[in-house]
């Protein structure tokens, strides 16, 4: 199964966009425009109105499958360098607790992380994009 489509079953088509940098696919097919925005709070994602709450864009890429794994582990694994940048790019990689920093070091229920997945496949600029990441997050964070 393609990573795309997999993105598409696990997350839904606006996640799934977003999840591999798609900008705005859900929104133009569904008609949404600035007035649905207008309805919603940006600090919590509530709703003003009887709209139904739209889950964040990152939520997409902490979505894990039976193996605890997350799309970055997938990518990763398929060597997709291009859509690794996407996904950990997607993400705030500077605060007190970066969310870009979650998405590398997350382990799945083996206890690996997407990078040694990666390693593992024989994906050498994708273990060196996490890796480096990781350590530029850790030194700077």
């Amino acid at each position: 199964m393609s990573l795309d489509k997999r993105v598409g079953e696990q997350v839904g088509s606006k996640q799934a966009d977003d999840a591999i940098g798609i900008e705005e696919g859900a929104k133009r097919m569904s008609g949404a425009g600035a007035d649905d925005e207008k309805e919603r709070t940006e600090s919590e994602g509530e709703v003003v109105g009887s709209q139904a709450p739209r889950p964040r864009p990152y939520e997409a890429l902490f979505k894990v499958d039976e193996k605890g794994r997350t799309l970055l582990f997938d990518a990763a694994e398929r060597g997709r360098l291009d859509v690794v940048e996407k996904l950990i790019f997607r993400l705030a990689g500077t605060g007190l607790s970066p969310m870009r920093l979650a998405l590398i070091t997350w382990k799945d229920h083996a206890g690996l992380t997407a990078a040694e997945v990666a390693e593992q496949n024989g994906h050498r600029e994708i273990v060196r994009l996490l890796h480096s990441e990781q350590g530029r997050m850790e030194y700077f964070g």
